[in-house]
C-alpha cells in the first residue's frame, strides 16, 4: 500500500481512539448542507503564485512546498507586499523566483538563516524567528540534494519520473525527512503528508490553469490537515475539544509536535473532512477532498483573522 493510500485509514483508526477530540455526527450532517455553496466551481491559483513559467512554476511550487510551514510563528512574521503568513511567503518566493528562475542545488545550499531573512524580507536579528528560518535553510538544503539526487537536476522530473502520478510524486518527496509527515499515536503510524499532497495539488491546478499538463490520481489526495482546519471544524461544531485542550488552545499555550493532543487534532480533521465529501458525495454532487480543503481553508482563514478567534499553535516544520 502506498504511503498517499493510508492517509485515511489512519486517521480513521486516530477518530476512533480519540481521547481529546470528537467528531460530532449530527453537527456533520448538517454543515454537509451548509458547506456546498463555498465549493470552488473550478480551482484556481491567486495572482501571489507564479504559474504559467514551465520549469521555474514548477520549481517555484516545489520551493513553496517544501517551506510551506511556520504557522506557529506567523505572528512574528512582517508582512510583504500587503499580505501576511502564509501569502506574504507565496507573493515574496514569486518575486524572488521571477528574478533569479529556477534555483540550481548551490543557491539553494547558500540559502542560509539570513538569506532566507533577506528573501523573504524578515528581520534576522529577530530572534521569536530564528527557530523558522533555520528550519527553511534546512528544507533547502534536503530540496538541493532531492534536486541533484532524484531528479537529476531538472525540476520538472518530479513529474517525469513519477508517471504524473500523484501517489508516486507523493511517495517520491518523502525521502527528503522534513516532508515525511508520519507520526506515531497507540504504538501506530499516522500517515498526514501535508506537504506532500499539497505540493501535487498545487502542481496539478497550475499545470491544469497554465494548459501544461494534467496529474493522475488526484482523488487520492486528503485534506492537508493544518492548524485551520481543525479550528474551522470546531467553531462550525463538526469537531468537539475536551475541556482541557480547549484551555490550552486559548491560553495560547504551544502544542508539541506529534502529542496525542496534537495528532487527534489533524487526524481528526483529515476524517471529519472525508466524511465532510461522503456525505455531500451521497447527494448525487461531485466533490474531491481538494474541493473540501479549498472551502474549509479559506473560510477558516477568514473566521481566524476577526478578534477573539484562536487556533492551536504548534511549531513545526509539517505545517
Amino acid at each position: 500500500m502506498s504511503l498517499l493510500a493510508q492517509v485515511l485509514p489512519s486517521c480513521a483508526r486516530v477518530a476512533e481512539a480519540a481521547q481529546s477530540v470528537r467528531i460530532n455526527p449530527d453537527a456533520l450532517a448538517a454543515y454537509a448542507l451548509r458547506l456546498e455553496p463555498h465549493l470552488p466551481e473550478k480551482l484556481v491559483h491567486s495572482d501571489h503564485h507564479l504559474v504559467g513559467e514551465g520549469e521555474t512554476s514548477i520549481a517555484y511550487f516545489l520551493m513553496l512546498d517544501c517551506l510551506n510551514f511556520g504557522s506557529g510563528f506567523f505572528d512574528y512574521w512582517a508582512p510583504y507586499s500587503g499580505e501576511t503568513g502564509y501569502f506574504a511567503v507565496a507573493r515574496a518566493l514569486k518575486d524572488w523566483m521571477v528574478a533569479t528562475g529556477p534555483p540550481p542545488p548551490e543557491q539553494l545550499r547558500a540559502l542560509t538563516p539570513e538569506a532566507m531573512a533577506h528573501l523573504f524580507h524578515q528581520d534576522h536579528s529577530d530572534e521569536k524567528l530564528a527557530p523558522l528560518l533555520e528550519w527553511f535553510s534546512k528544507a533547502c538544503a534536503e530540496l538541493a540534494g532531492f534536486l541533484e539526487g532524484p531528479l537529476q537536476g531538472r525540476y520538472s522530473n518530479i513529474i517525469e519520473l513519477n508517471n504524473a502520478s500523484a501517489p508516486e510524486m507523493v511517495e517520491a518527496l518523502t525521502v527528503m525527512p522534513m516532508f515525511r509527515d508520519v507520526v506515531r499515536y497507540d504504538g501506530q503510524d499516522v500517515v498526514i503528508l501535508k506537504r506532500a499532497m499539497i505540493f501535487v495539488h498545487d502542481l496539478a491546478i497550475a499545470l491544469d490553469q497554465a494548459e501544461e499538463g494534467e496529474i493522475k490520481n488526484l482523488d487520492q489526495i486528503a485534506v492537508f490537515a493544518d492548524n485551520i482546519l481543525p479550528f474551522f471544524l470546531e467553531a462550525n461544531g463538526v469537531l468537539d475539544y475536551a475541556p482541557e485542550l480547549k484551555a490550552r488552545i486559548a491560553s495560547g499555550e504551544v502544542l508539541t509536535s506529534g502529542e496525542p493532543a496534537e495528532v487527534e487534532l489533524r487526524a481528526c480533521s483529515i476524517h471529519a473532512s472525508e466524511l465532510l465529501r461522503q456525505a455531500i458525495a451521497a447527494r448525487g454532487m461531485a466533490v474531491t477532498a481538494r474541493d473540501i480543503d479549498f472551502a474549509l481553508w479559506n473560510l477558516g482563514t477568514d473566521l481566524s483573522e476577526e478578534a477573539g478567534q484562536t487556533t492551536h499553535i504548534c511549531k513545526t516544520w509539517f505545517y
